[in-house]
């Protein structure tokens, strides 16, 4: 929240077409950047989570055989649900 604020020109709570912008320029600033907004442990994580979570709900919820289930994700989500581990990158930080 600290990085939204520095580039939000208004108070909190805000109209939603204000903080849009406000996420936007952070977004447009970082990717200039090359800065990571969520670290690939968290990434991990969640991808570790949504992989729980889908097998219990196909449990609960079981779909005909002869049906598939398409997921959609953007790539970070993905390779973080198909890595096998995290491993330090060349300035140390773990990567998928």
């Amino acid at each position: 929240m600290n990085e939204i604020a520095k580039h939000h020109k208004g108070g909190f709570p805000t109209p939603h077409e204000a903080l849009k912008q406000s996420l936007l320029t952070l977004f447009a600033e970082a990717g200039k950047n090359k800065v990571r907004f969520e670290l690939h442990e968290y990434l991990h994580e969640r991808g570790q989570a949504l992989i729980h979570w889908m097998k219990e709900h196909l449990r609960a919820n079981p779909i005909p055989s002869d049906e598939k289930i398409a997921i959609v994700f953007h790539s970070q989500m993905i390779k973080a649900m198909t890595a096998s581990g995290l491993a330090p990158d060349d300035k140390g930080l773990l990567t998928l």
